[in-house]
């Protein structure tokens, strides 16, 4: 029995002396210390044995009960969002061990594989892993890599498609849309042509003067007129 603060000491010749499970059990209740003895509480008086009072123990101040606790984290282990697809890995093949530390090396692999591929952050990538059936993580993770660089890789060639395609889009708009200064010069033919203040005058058919539709004034057409555009925006809402 190993020293503890809350047990008493053996010597080693003292325990290998004793011969039976019950001197065992009587000598080891003698030496519990503190808060060793609330053990004795759980154990019914008829049953405080050396098997159960060891076992009690063991769950109390040994490794064997945080199995149960290691098991229930990796039923809820999920790969985390800044977690890369190795340190995911890792993590779950450690907590696989901890969880199984007696089980075969070929049913650690099976419990390891599907662990990880249940956690994967992309249900595409698991998907995909589960598919091939691997019987070791670390070829499941090796194909998860693969998928994952793809899929980066084709995200990378959509975004710069996306990109060109709206640099087509733009260019054939400012192609398509007419400059201001060919829309002013058809305007002022049109004040020359176009029934208007700078029109024919039927009664005697001679040309009126040509007055700007902006301001009014006689003289020059809008594209030449001398008011500020401030001042003529005013006078196209007057």
């Amino acid at each position: 029995m190993p020293e503890n603060h809350a047990l008493g000491t053996f010597s080693v010749t003292e325990w290998c002396n004793l011969s039976s499970r019950e001197e065992k059990a009587t000598s080891l209740i003698a030496a519990l210390r503190g808060e060793a003895l609330e053990v004795l509480r759980i154990i019914p008086e008829g049953s405080q044995d050396y098997k159960a009072v060891t076992s009690v123990l063991e769950k109390r101040y040994g490794e064997a009960h945080l199995q149960h606790v290691y098991q229930a984290q990796l039923r809820n282990r999920r790969q985390r969002f800044e977690e890369t697809l190795q340190q995911y890995e890792a993590d779950v093949s450690r907590m696989v061990n901890l969880s199984y530390p007696t089980a075969p090396a070929e049913v650690i692999e099976q419990l390891s594989v599907s662990s990880f591929i249940e956690g994967l952050r992309d249900p595409e990538i698991g998907q995909l892993v589960r598919l091939a059936r691997h019987k070791i993580i670390s070829e499941a993770l090796a194909q998860a890599l693969e998928i994952e660089a793809a899929k980066q890789a084709s995200r990378g060639t959509s975004k710069f498609r996306q990109v060109k395609t709206h640099q087509y889009q733009d260019r054939e708009r400012k192609m398509q849309r007419p400059s201001k200064n060919l829309v002013d010069s058809i305007k002022d033919v049109l004040e020359k042509f176009t029934d208007g203040p700078n029109s024919v005058d039927s009664t005697t058919n001679r040309r009126r003067p040509i007055r700007c539709w902006t301001c009014g004034v006689e003289g020059h057409v809008r594209s030449r007129c001398p008011q500020p555009p401030a001042e003529q925006n005013q006078g196209n809402a007057n």
